[in-house]
């Protein structure tokens, strides 16, 4: 039998090209029935899949209780198990071979395809695949790609840019940055500046950069080569058919306020654990747009702190991360209560019982207000949930839950002592930091 298991999901030369076929709906051959159908799965379950770094993590997805979860089905309803599936969809794969992230070729691709465009020159799909071994069994990449040369086009028009001259993803310009942002104080570049390519004019840019004093400095200074068609960063995201490019830290522009829309913190059971391990929400933006916020722990570990990631609904990709330091600063500044950490959440039943009434004084705060779910009725059945899971926690999967949905649990009852003009101004600030927005960012043109 070529029965597709969790360890081959764990090979990154499979990985990824079964999480594409499942999202391009690609006829997927089953073992047993050797018939081939189209699987669908949650998109959160796919991109879980897709962030999942190690063995366990990938476990504690396909598995619940020590059984395969039906991750999937078919058109017509029938549920489906990893090990329904046939190896044979993901054999053929040409990915190289140890390469545990091929987010390198992927970006190598797309600043091929930008420096064609910038030349006048014709994009060459056997260069892409050339750079990028595994793209002819990725059809989200090759679609990814089209989209991403037809909005290089459109920005290099736009934007008028073309006297690039440099086209920069590793060493060069990018060690000099990643170098020379740690001198004020940003331990990673990404933390400032998420552009993942750069294109420069000449190499005169390093020796202007090198005189900023200050943060706000440099970014001035880049704010200005950007508009002199010197230098300009590309934040790289996984598009859709169609793709979209913003300016980002480029303008004075008064930021758009991100209004809640649903908060998710459900307390109840499915088996013996909770429905999910997390705190979610929806904001509202712009008119027309809405982000979904994931506050979970990754990677998974029994005394993590939670993140909180922003993405934008139907997106390929994430906005990104609030950084820890700014997040915890607001939380308390908002609140006047710290962010919550997993070392300091109870570990066992007698610890957790002690809170007890701390405990009910905050679930009923967050029951009362109308735009906050929490999947049960009563504090009784909050209690009643939390008391049988510890119970069954030998599994380190229902220890990192628990701890994991403390921490939401204390997140959302800080949320639940703010006014309506408050928690939105929170929210909002925390939707600027994922996405690297604000003066003490760098300036660069995100592309999604």
């Amino acid at each position: 039998m070529a029965i597709f298991t969790i360890k081959d999901l764990a090979k990154a030369k499979y990985k990824q090209v079964f999480i594409d076929k499942i999202r391009a709906k690609e006829p997927m051959l089953l073992e047993n029935t050797k018939a081939f159908e189209v699987l669908e799965c949650p998109e959160s379950v796919l991109s879980a899949l897709e962030a999942a770094k190690t063995n366990q993590e990938l476990t504690d997805i396909v598995k619940s209780g020590g059984s395969l979860k039906f991750l999937f089905k078919t058109k017509k309803g029938k549920r489906i198990k990893l090990t329904d599936i046939s190896k044979e969809n993901v054999k053929g794969s040409s990915a190289r071979v140890g390469d545990a992230n091929t987010t390198k070729y992927q970006e190598l691709c797309s600043l091929y395809i930008i420096e064609m465009v910038i030349k006048n020159k014709v994009v060459e799909k056997t260069k892409l695949v050339e750079i990028y071994n595994d793209l002819v069994n990725q059809p989200t990449w090759q679609e990814s790609f089209l989209a991403q040369e037809e909005i290089f086009k459109k920005m290099k028009t736009d934007l008028k840019i073309g006297r690039h001259t440099i086209f920069n993803r590793d060493g060069g310009f990018m060690d000099f940055i990643t170098q020379r942002i740690k001198t004020f104080g940003f331990s990673q570049k990404d933390a400032w500046n998420p552009a993942d390519v750069w294109l420069i004019k000449n190499s005169t840019v390093i020796q202007d950069l090198k005189e900023a004093k200050s943060i706000q400095e440099l970014n001035d200074i880049m704010k200005k080569m950007f508009f002199e068609d010197r230098l300009i960063g590309i934040s790289l995201k996984k598009t859709k058919k169609k793709a979209f490019y913003e300016l980002v830290n480029l303008s004075n522009e008064k930021p758009k306020e991100y209004k809640l829309l649903k908060l998710n913190i459900a307390f109840d059971m499915v088996g013996n654990k909770f429905s999910n391990d997390e705190l979610n929400y929806d904001q509202y933006y712009d008119g027309k747009s809405v982000i979904n916020v994931q506050i979970r722990m990754y990677p998974k570990s029994t005394l993590s702190n939670v993140q909180v990631s922003y993405k934008l609904k139907g997106a390929s990709a994430e906005f990104g991360k609030v950084p820890s330091r700014f997040r915890n600063d607001l939380f308390k500044t908002f609140t006047g209560l710290n962010f919550p950490q997993g070392k300091s959440m109870p570990r066992n039943l007698e610890e957790f019982s002690k809170n007890r009434t701390l405990y009910e004084k905050m679930f009923k705060k967050i029951q009362a207000n109308k735009n906050f779910n929490t999947n049960v009725r009563d504090v009784n059945e909050f209690f009643k949930n939390f008391e049988t899971i510890f119970s069954e926690q030998s599994e380190t999967y229902i220890q990192t839950e628990l701890c994991t949905k403390l921490q939401g649990f204390h997140i959302a009852y800080g949320f639940s002592l703010l006014s309506e003009n408050e928690l939105t101004d929170l929210l909002t600030q925390w939707a600027y930091l994922s996405q690297k927005k604000g003066n003490i960012f760098g300036p660069f043109v995100k592309v999604y």
